[in-house]
Parts: structure tokens; sequence; C-alpha cells
């Protein structure tokens, strides 16, 4: 083990970040059996065709997780947040999903997302320095009733 060294790569070659993910995912599949992932990217232009806002996430193991969600300020509170969420969930639906994950801090959009009914299952204090990083999740209604209950997957922080 004494030969191993850890490099810090300022501009990792893609081949090398490559490897690494491959490495996860080989691993994730000999523990679950299910290698399944799906971008998702819902895109809120103008007609100009402008890009004002958006929803970037991935489908895996049976959730929907949302890693960013933004619309331009000019544009806020009028909706559109709620209708991308809206798309992506029903996205998420079609391809077997019972439920989401998503984090926001205290500056963005907590009450937004418990508006539309996320709750809060985990939060990191001073996290950045005098906010707050809050871990949502929300089960999925399929075909108009309450998702079973997915245990496959259960992103809570430890």
């Amino acid at each position: 083990m004494n030969d191993l060294q850890i490099t810090v790569e300022d501009q990792p070659k893609e081949e090398e970040r490559r490897r690494v993910v491959d490495g996860l995912l080989a691993y994730n599949e000999s523990q679950t059996g299910d290698v399944s992932y799906e971008r998702l990217t819902l895109v809120l232009r103008e007609a100009s065709g402008d890009v004002v806002g958006g929803l970037l996430g991935e489908i895996y193991w049976g959730w929907l997780h949302i890693d960013i969600l933004w619309i331009d300020d000019s544009l806020r509170s009028r909706g559109y947040g709620g209708k991308l969420l809206a798309v992506a969930e029903q996205k998420a639906i079609a391809k077997g999903c019972r439920s989401v994950f998503l984090d926001t801090f205290s500056f963005q959009a907590l009450s937004f997302y418990e508006n539309c009914g996320y709750e809060v299952f985990g939060e990191l204090a001073d996290f950045p320095p005098g906010h707050i990083r809050y871990f949502l999740k929300k089960l999925l209604k399929v075909n108009g009733g309450d998702a079973p209950p997915n245990n496959s997957f259960n992103p809570t922080p430890r």
C-alpha cells in the first residue's frame, strides 16, 4: 500500500474522471443490480429562444433527484417554478418513480418547496456560514393516489 499516492488534479483528464465514475457505477450495480440512470433537463424559454429558467435532475433507483431549479429574477412568483416541478414529477412518475428529493438553502426557496408538498428530512446548519442547507423529499402521487413507500433508496444524511 505504500506505493500508492494521492494527487490533487486541478485540471483532471476526462478519462481519469470517467474511471472514478465507472468504478462507482460498477460497485453500485454489484450491490443493487440496477444501474439505470437518466438525466432530466427541462428548459424554460422566451419566444426568442433565450433561456430564462430550467430544471436539471436525474432519475435512478425509483427516485427523481432535482439538482437545480432556476427561474430568472424577472419571472419569479409567476408560477413557472411550480410548472417546472410538476412537469418533472410527471416525467418521473412515467419512468416509475415514487419519490423526489432535493436540497435548497435558507436564502433560496424553502417555503416554495414546502408549498409544493415537499417536507424537510434533514438540514446542515451554518452551510454556508450563517445559513442552513435543507434536504427535502416528496412522495409522488401515482394514478391520483399516494405512491407506496419506496424502500430502495433512502437519501437521509447520516
